[in-house]
């Protein structure tokens, strides 16, 4: 509600994927040329040296953290479209009376919806 009071209703959506797309083109612009640099390779001998066998995906998702944040900011990226264009379609198709009724069932219904598309993917 807060935001809608802020910006129009038609730009919410883009207003809600704008920090994602920043971040995208901040990553291919600036981050990315600059990984060598970033990332401290120095570090990951000493690590795993350190760490158990098992734990040394986890050392070289700590020492390449460019590529593990893009790849959250990516999950993140799905989850919020589909989110924002669901809820956003149940908004336009509900009255407020409705809306009351039916918006725990929606819920539940994208809910499942994840589960068994998860199981068939």
């Amino acid at each position: 509600e807060r935001i809608t009071k802020t910006i129009p209703e038609k730009y919410v959506f883009y207003a809600s994927l704008a920090p994602l797309l920043v971040f995208y083109a901040v990553f291919a612009l600036v981050l990315f040329p600059m990984a060598p640099t970033l990332h401290p390779t120095h570090l990951l001998d000493a690590w795993k040296s350190l760490l158990p066998d098992g734990l040394a995906g986890l050392a070289k998702m700590a020492v390449y953290w460019l590529y593990s944040v893009f790849f959250v900011v990516g999950e993140l990226w799905g989850g919020i479209v589909i989110s924002l264009l669901f809820w956003g379609f149940a908004d336009d198709a509900c009255t407020l009376q409705e809306a009351k009724d039916w918006y725990p069932v929606l819920g539940m219904i994208a809910n499942v919806g994840l589960i068994v598309a998860g199981a068939r993917v």
